[in-house]
């Protein structure tokens, strides 16, 4: 029943606003991209930053759903919901019982890990990767899967369909996301330290063991071999896509306050426009973090080690990474933020041996996580902030017959503004993107084909007015180029960044001529 309730809870934080809150460019970008076949996915992938397996999973979802907003984005729910499920079973398989009195081990155990599905089930840092058409919580709940797999192992070195599972499962993270190869690299270098190590806890004589360790270390080489050589074409795309990340990423250079905005992020995730006004969130956050894991240095358990190790050498090493190409992005770390809940949560649970005590500690911390994750869409105040979706909803409600183009002035917006279009029944030719006096897709090139651009001398139709949608600087540009009389409405983004800010008005054709040719 309990477990019921944390995932009703959990559910409930993640299906806010789902259809209600607009798509942003990344969630359309999945939604076109998983449409490509396998040709033109590995194009795209080239133009890109990520790798191809959470796309051809989408595909399918997408086949037996539909490609409504809600539909892209349950699936991201569902993976997120599954993570809150692992999170438990991992709990219960690394809960601190030696303690305590063998018939009270499963029990302490059951809500021990009850408690790891509910911090990760309401934390908002997750609540947010389950909520976009991304990748973060496939890449989660493989997280998950991938170190239940290698303790499994552990356990049971010469198991080789255990063994069979775990690389699986490391293939499947290294083709969901680049920065799972940094946790599998971390789940590797942890076992064949618990494979080799000297251990006289396990009952078997000095033969035994060293004949099982010989025959584990076997498969470990040659599993690191397997994923290495199957991992090739992986680094093969990163090697392509790195040259761009280094000249062309919009993420900016890692600084402190970078740092601490992080740590904010793992507590109550703001919107990035509102982030400043809880600075001193960053830094009490860092400070609760920091104390939190060095508690468990002194008493760590090998379990819990590499729990630990998944939370922090991801983060130091993307750190080492951004002094020379900026990678840090708080939203990246999502897959080492889940490890670091389960510490969090060991750290807590540890903090008094007093039954009463520590539920007051776990019923005051999943509070606090609930009202954060609560307080995260409050922030966000979706319902007036509808960016794309808004702008689309107002056009079919003032064009009901679906009689005016679309003239999209920002690629990125155009992605998402197709759509919302497919889901309004609207024609595939009725939204297009505007060459305007810079024929540049930007950030979305990988995205634009020949027949998306549009342009008033060439292709006009039979078109005297048309709508004009778009945010960001060549947005701006074009739409103060409007004449004043020109009635124009704004839709704000719930990110809370002016840039952000999506435009629209109805305008002759004729001026849209002018303007071009003005520049």
């Amino acid at each position: 029943m309990s477990a019921v309730f944390i995932l009703l809870i959990s559910a409930g934080l993640r299906i806010a606003f789902i259809d209600r809150r607009s798509l942003w460019f990344d969630e359309g970008s999945s939604w076109l991209t998983a449409h490509f076949g396998p040709a033109d996915l590995l194009n795209s992938l080239r133009q890109s930053t990520h790798v191809p397996l959470y796309y051809p999973v989408l595909r399918a979802w997408m086949i037996l759903f539909g490609e409504s907003p809600v539909v892209l984005r349950s699936m991201s729910v569902f993976f997120g919901l599954l993570t809150v499920m692992a999170c438990g079973l991992l709990g219960k398989a690394i809960a601190p019982v030696d303690t305590i009195p063998q018939r009270q081990r499963l029990q302490a155990a059951r809500w021990f890990g009850l408690f790891c599905a509910a911090l990760c089930g309401c934390n908002a840092f997750q609540v947010w990767s389950s909520v976009e058409a991304r990748m973060y919580s496939l890449g989660t709940l493989l997280t998950v899967l991938s170190t239940f797999a290698t303790l499994t192992v552990a356990a049971h070195p010469n198991d080789l369909r255990r063994w069979l599972a775990l690389v699986g499962l490391t293939m499947a993270c290294v083709y969901a996301h680049h920065f799972l190869a940094l946790t599998s690299l971390v789940q590797a270098a942890w076992l064949i330290w618990s494979i080799r190590r000297p251990s006289a806890s396990d009952g078997l004589s000095v033969e035994v063991r060293s004949r099982v360790q010989s025959v584990a270390t076997r498969y470990w080489m040659i599993s690191v071999l397997v994923v290495g050589v199957l991992w090739v074409p992986g680094l093969a795309l990163w090697s392509v896509q790195l040259q761009r990340v280094h000249h062309d990423f919009w993420i900016e250079p890692m600084s402190l306050w970078s740092v601490l905005e992080t740590c904010c992020d793992f507590f109550l995730s703001p919107p990035p426009g509102r982030r400043w006004e809880f600075h001193w969130l960053g830094l009490s956050s860092a400070g609760l973090l920091l104390w939190l894991m060095l508690r468990l240095v002194r008493t760590m358990q090998a379990s819990v080690a590499l729990l630990w190790f998944q939370s922090i050498v991801p983060i130091g090493l993307i750190a080492l990474v951004s002094l020379h190409t900026p990678l840090w992005e708080s939203r990246y770390f999502r897959f080492a933020h889940v490890s670091l809940l389960v510490c969090v949560a060991m750290s807590l649970w540890t903090l008094s041996s007093n039954q009463k005590t520590r539920f007051a500690v776990c019923l005051l911390s999943l509070g606090v996580s609930i009202g954060a994750s609560v307080a995260s869409w409050d922030l966000r105040n979706v319902p007036g902030r509808q960016a794309v979706r808004g702008a689309m909803l107002q056009i079919a409600k003032a064009d009901p017959n679906a009689e005016m183009a679309v003239v999209v002035c920002s690629p990125m917006d155009f992605i998402v503004a197709r759509c919302y279009a497919q889901h309004l029944n609207w024609s595939d030719e009725r939204v297009k993107l505007w060459a305007g006096f810079q024929k540049l897709p930007e950030g979305a090139v990988h995205l634009i084909t020949a027949n998306d651009w549009w342009d008033p001398d060439i292709n006009p139709g039979d078109q005297e007015s048309v709508w004009l949608l778009g945010s960001g600087d060549r947005a701006s540009s074009i739409f103060s180029s409007l004449p004043p009389g020109e009635h124009e409405l704004k839709f704000p983004s719930d990110t809370w960044l002016d840039h952000w800010t999506v435009h629209l008005t109805r305008t002759d054709l004729a001026m849209l001529k002018k303007i071009q040719g003005s520049h």
